[in-house]
């Protein structure tokens, strides 16, 4: 079923049925969502859509400006464009908190695939799968890239760029 235990992500509302609450499309901010998945697919960052964004006086999910951070999907699929949901898929068991014996803080740990109970519901599907797709092809892309630069910028020891010529630096 599409009860829900945890967070309403942007884009949906949360209903009473007489047994729980349900999550339902926000025709609104669904509109909202679509136009951030259709825009990053053309070609513009995160840091783009954000800014055109709050240009536009468009509340964030929590009311207030537009965070790179609510949009681009982080390694743990956190943000607009990593969330399953907006294609109709519900990931259950993606996490566990262990608690640190050095620290006593609890810290969220990312549980192995093979554990994840994703669920299908189409009714709930803003985003089409082709857009999905676009969407998430396009940030693997740039992740990969982003990981190569990072890798290129740590094997030169000074953090720039490498020398032009043989004896530059000395």
């Amino acid at each position: 079923d599409r009860y829900s235990a945890g967070g309403l992500p942007y884009g949906f509302t949360s209903t009473f049925d007489g047994k729980g609450y349900k999550r339902a499309i926000h025709p609104e901010q669904a509109q909202t969502v679509r136009w951030i998945f259709e825009q990053y697919v053309a070609g513009h960052s995160s840091r783009a859509i954000a800014a055109e964004l709050n240009k536009m006086g468009i509340p964030s999910p929590r009311g207030g400006k537009w965070a790179v951070s609510a949009i681009y999907p982080d390694a743990k699929h956190v943000g607009m464009l990593g969330n399953p949901l907006y294609n109709g898929r519900q990931t259950w068991n993606k996490s566990k908190w262990v608690k640190d014996p050095a620290t006593g803080r609890r810290l969220r740990t990312l549980r192995p695939e093979s554990e994840w109970i994703i669920t299908e519901h189409p009714e709930l599907k803003i985003i089409d799968d082709e857009l999905w797709q676009a969407a998430r092809s396009r940030a693997l892309t740039t992740r990969a890239k982003t990981a190569k630069q990072r890798a290129s910028l740590k094997s030169n020891a000074s953090g720039g760029r490498n020398p032009k010529y043989l004896l530059s630096g000395i």
